[in-house]
């Protein structure tokens, strides 16, 4: 049985999508590798009123940077997995689906 590494980004990168991709160029290349994101956007997520809301907003990605941040991850020769959350996230999936590995 062969070892798969997947790296997780989850909301480490602050909604920058100039750190996700400097992030990226840091991996190691290694075969059988991932990287799995989270799409979401923050009023499909949550009530403007939630005490995390603000959060939710500062770390949204807008669809094309989504797509450009899938396409350097596939150029780095790494898998691209997506956590589902709400309709958003369903629907990059969608914008994107050749570029995506695995749905979790």
């Amino acid at each position: 049985m062969k070892t798969y590494l997947l790296y997780e980004i989850a909301n480490s990168c602050a909604g920058s999508t100039k750190l996700i991709l400097k992030l990226i160029d840091s991996l190691p290349k290694e075969d059988n590798t991932g990287i799995k994101f989270q799409a979401y956007k923050y009023n499909e997520i949550a009530l403007n009123d939630y005490e995390w809301y603000k959060v939710y907003q500062d770390t949204y990605i807008n669809p094309q940077n989504w797509k450009k941040i899938f396409l350097h991850a596939k150029d780095k020769g790494l898998d691209v997995w997506i956590d589902v959350f709400d309709k958003y996230s369903v629907r990059i999936i969608r914008d994107n689906l050749p570029l995506i590995t695995g749905i979790k």
